[in-house]
């Protein structure tokens, strides 16, 4: 870390040795919480929770098979 911070608002000279951290553990622990999992924002309402899982894995699945089709068709390019 150097040694010389400035402070974006003050334009103050800091030693960063003298800067003490301070760390929101609610939102650290909020988070922690929250790893691993994916959250989904949909405005089908009308939908169980299941088949909107469901239909999120499937566009998935396309978007992947479309990346492989990109791929493999930038490597047909390059070896023609």
């Amino acid at each position: 870390m150097k040694d010389d911070v400035v402070n974006n608002k003050t334009g103050e000279i800091l030693n960063s040795k003298d800067i003490k951290l301070l760390i929101d553990y609610n939102k650290l622990n909020k988070f922690k919480e929250q790893m691993g999992y994916y959250q989904i924002v949909t405005s089908e309402i009308n939908l169980s929770e299941k088949e909107i899982i469901n239909t999120y894995h499937g566009l998935s699945r396309i978007e992947d098979e479309f990346k492989t089709m990109k791929d493999s068709r930038w490597f047909y390019k390059q070896m023609v």
